[in-house]
């Protein structure tokens, strides 16, 4: 819920401002803000830490293990089955935001990300592949027609219940118009406004 949680946080916004390489994400001071800031105000207060480290902590390590050069690790790569893979690292944080009244604009963020994601181009107009072996073809489509609540009808993210939340779908539709609008900065801004 941090490690793997903060790499697709990072990886999706990431890839549409155009980065492709986790140490070169980490010098962006949205993206770096970003991940910040779900570790220390989204993930880590939701969980109960081990006695010998805090979840504050854990978050900082996480974050020089980023920043680190030494450690080549590729977005698109951290990127790939999304699908799959979001579900499992953040279920549980967006159901405590929505149970406790939360904050839930990053989550929400992290959603209308992966949505633009699917159309295989970042901000600049760059192709990029997209490997998403558990999104059909129908899907897939749906997601690129311009249907802003596509990615939520997901077969993967229907059962979270996050387009029945009213909370939540305002802050996805903001963070959704900020980006069709203005671009992935202007999103990212947003969501941590």
């Amino acid at each position: 819920r941090m490690l793997n949680a903060s790499h697709s946080m990072m990886a999706f916004p990431g890839i549409l401002i155009g980065h492709r390489i986790v140490h070169l994400a980490m010098r962006d001071a949205r993206v770096s803000t970003l991940l910040d800031e779900f570790l220390a105000k989204d993930a880590g207060p939701l969980l109960d830490a081990p006695p010998s480290m805090s979840t504050m902590q854990y978050g900082d390590m996480l974050l020089k293990r980023y920043r680190n050069p030494a450690i080549v690790d590729q977005l698109l790569r951290i990127a790939s089955d999304g699908a799959s893979k979001i579900p499992v690292f953040h279920t549980a944080t967006m159901q405590a935001q929505l149970e406790h009244q939360l904050d839930p604009s990053r989550s929400a963020l992290l959603l209308v990300c992966f949505q633009q994601y699917l159309s295989g181009r970042d901000g600049d107009g760059r192709e990029f592949e997209v490997l998403e072996p558990h999104v059909s073809e129908a899907d897939l489509q749906a997601c690129r027609s311009g249907d802003r609540h596509a990615v939520l009808g997901l077969p993967q993210f229907r059962d979270l219940g996050l387009a029945q939340d009213a909370t939540f779908v305002a802050r996805f539709d903001a963070v959704y118009g900020a980006l069709q609008q203005h671009g992935i900065a202007a999103a990212i801004d947003l969501a941590l406004s």
